[in-house]
């Protein structure tokens, strides 16, 4: 691989497709190699219909005019433990997983060969993209279900390890359209997580190697900041309202930034 890009993860909010996400594909093309260098690996394991998703993502790709696009759906552990399959994927510059159910996508990579290589492969210049589900399931730890219950009220959340990739971040998508504000609320207030990222759909992130989030897109990113709370009540009252002290919220759009270390939004165009 070719000294590493500057872009660790680039994550998207959801409801993927060519036309509404096409810059940001682009850029993720041009960011792991361009036309002569980039090797894109599609990973449709969270979805019930893999071989139809992949060719969509295919599509999007492929208008870019990346090196190679390989598709490895793995539908097993054992799938997953394949040397061949492995192979593939040592040879991506970048690895896309596809939406569909996060708790699916965790149960069928976790503790696998494939994600032990993922791992060593993003310590050496590999971008990690996620899309929906496939965003989510990065995450440490990881919302794997909970219905929303109004803007702001507590709801039954399942919250449990996901990939871990994304050290300390709960991340949330299709923010907006399907009223998830108070499930991220919720999950990094009960959980202690340090941060929440949402993403709103037609929206995205890059996290870069120095760890600045950056908002890409026509909708907003969320960033809840858990690092300093001193309250959360865990015990539901009557009107499942719920309370929690210090914790920040940052609004971003594109041409804006989060610095994770600093603490600091940012003007990043």
């Amino acid at each position: 691989m070719n000294s590493p890009s500057s872009t660790r993860f680039v994550l998207l909010g959801g409801s993927f497709n060519d036309r509404l996400n096409s810059n940001i594909v682009e850029q993720i093309v041009n960011e792991a190699g361009g036309t002569d260098g980039a090797r894109i690996v599609i990973v449709p394991s969270a979805s019930t219909i893999p071989e139809k998703l992949a060719e969509k993502y295919r599509k999007a790709f492929i208008r870019f005019s990346p090196k190679s696009i390989d598709i490895l759906n793995i539908r097993s552990p054992e799938e997953a433990e394949s040397i061949p399959n492995n192979e593939k994927l040592k040879q991506a510059t970048a690895v896309v997983f596809t939406g569909g159910d996060q708790l699916r996508l965790v149960n069928t990579l976790s503790g696998t060969r494939f994600l032990n290589t993922l791992f060593q492969l993003a310590k050496n210049g590999l971008i990690i993209c996620g899309s929906s589900a496939g965003a989510m399931a990065l995450g440490d730890p990881t919302i794997m279900r909970g219905r929303p219950k109004g803007m702001i009220n507590l709801t039954e959340l399942v919250v449990q390890p996901g990939f871990g990739i994304l050290k300390q971040m709960i991340v949330e998508t299709h923010l907006s359209q399907r009223n998830r504000f108070s499930r991220l609320f919720q999950a990094v207030s009960q959980t202690k997580a340090a941060l929440g990222l949402g993403l709103d759909e037609d929206t995205g992130v890059v996290i870069t190697r120095n760890n600045v989030i950056k908002a890409l897109g026509n909708g907003t990113v969320v960033i809840l900041d858990g690092r300093n709370i001193t309250y959360f009540n865990t015990e539901p009252d009557s009107r499942q309202s719920f309370a929690v002290s210090d914790i920040r919220v940052h609004l971003l759009r594109a041409g804006n930034g989060f610095d994770i270390e600093s603490s600091q939004f940012v003007i990043t165009a």
